[in-house]
């Protein structure tokens, strides 16, 4: 399957509060969330930066030989279309968890972690009455909010909160990541509905297998 060029300029992401819809465009103009930042996020983005030395000169091209010749004819031929691998995930909905734990926004910060535990996340949105995305819960709120347990998960939740669409890059979902310290990103439909989930884990199985040089032609 070919995927698609998109344009960061075209709409690639919306951005949801209790308001409802607040932002719809693409990852250069997307509003920062403020996010209590956790030291294993930190561990997480180090690792993502690119450390390889400068490139040296390139020694001169050696002699090629026949039999050097014939092997770069083999190589050739192993690269054309038939023999390319398939192509890794390029799109949010190609990665994404589909099934998604959400809490309530009127449910208690103590209720929430509750069923967080028990579903084994460490994040998860938040949803209002009309099944609408309003916010983000994370462990760091839920510590925050250790004094006052029975308080809302409005009260404690981020928002608003990017989300990313079906259709939207891998390399635009790991720039939203980034550039707003999120722990995972909710995925919407066009119409707003959560249709999935994608965690940072998500995002860094799928860059780890993508070959580091464009290989195939």
């Amino acid at each position: 399957m070919t995927a698609s060029v998109h344009d960061e300029s075209s709409t690639m992401f919306h951005v949801y509060g209790v308001g409802g819809r607040l932002y719809s465009g693409g990852a250069e103009n997307l509003p920062v969330v403020p996010v209590q930042r956790l030291e294993r996020l930190s561990s997480v983005q180090n690792f993502m930066v690119d450390e390889r030395p400068p490139e040296e000169p390139a020694a001169p091209a050696p002699q090629r030989s026949a039999l050097g010749h014939d092997a770069v004819a083999a190589y050739g031929q192993a690269a054309s279309p038939q023999f390319a691998p398939t192509r890794l995930p390029r799109v949010a909905a190609q990665f994404m968890s589909t099934v998604v734990v959400t809490v309530q926004a009127d449910a208690t910060l103590e209720q929430a972690a509750a069923w967080m535990a028990r579903e084994h996340v460490g994040q998860a949105p938040v949803i209002d009455e009309r099944q609408q995305l309003v916010g983000m819960l994370g462990r760091a709120q839920i510590v925050a909010g250790a004094a006052d347990p029975e308080q809302a998960v409005r009260s404690a939740m981020l928002s608003p909160v990017p989300a990313a669409l079906p259709e939207t890059d891998v390399h635009l979902v790991a720039k939203a990541l980034l550039q707003t310290d999120l722990p995972g990103l909710p995925v919407v439909d066009g119409d707003g509905r959560l249709c999935g989930f994608i965690a940072r884990g998500d995002l860094l199985r799928v860059l780890a297998d993508e070959p580091a040089l464009e290989v195939w032609a």
